[in-house]
């Protein structure tokens, strides 16, 4: 019969193992805990929803129009303060995402190209606590 014996490494090993998968779990706990919002953008218009709760925000973009458009963030004040931003256009029939931080307020979600935003690309996105 044999026998085995788990030495003082080993049983470090096992510990460091055990602590490096809690701390997977932890992680992708995190991750997964952001709110998402689909934006639909059109020749004229943008479509998503009209609220979402703070924190971590990941806009998913789809381009439904036929012309090239852009995604920014910013806050809705008397000073405006840009909050995120598609670093590129996105092509007609594409795809991006923009991840955000949002505090609880209300933001103007927006087409920056060109005169986008006064032919109608702009909505206002009200964001609430996550506690309420």
């Amino acid at each position: 019969m044999m026998s085995f014996r788990i030495t003082g490494l080993a049983r470090r090993v096992g510990v460091l193992g055990a602590t490096a998968g809690l701390v997977a779990l932890s992680a992708a706990a995190i991750l997964t805990e952001r709110d998402e919002v689909e934006v639909i953008l059109q020749d004229g218009a943008i479509e998503a929803a009209d609220s979402t709760t703070s924190g971590e925000t990941l806009f998913r973009i789809r381009n439904d129009g036929e012309r090239a458009h852009g995604l920014a963030v910013r806050t809705v004040a008397e000073e405006p303060r840009e909050v995120a931003a598609l670093d590129e256009t996105v092509a007609p029939g594409e795809t991006a995402l923009l991840e955000a931080m949002l505090e609880p307020g209300s933001y103007e979600i927006y087409c920056p190209v060109s005169s986008h935003r006064d032919q109608g690309m702009s909505r206002v996105l009200t964001v609430v606590d996550q506690t309420d």
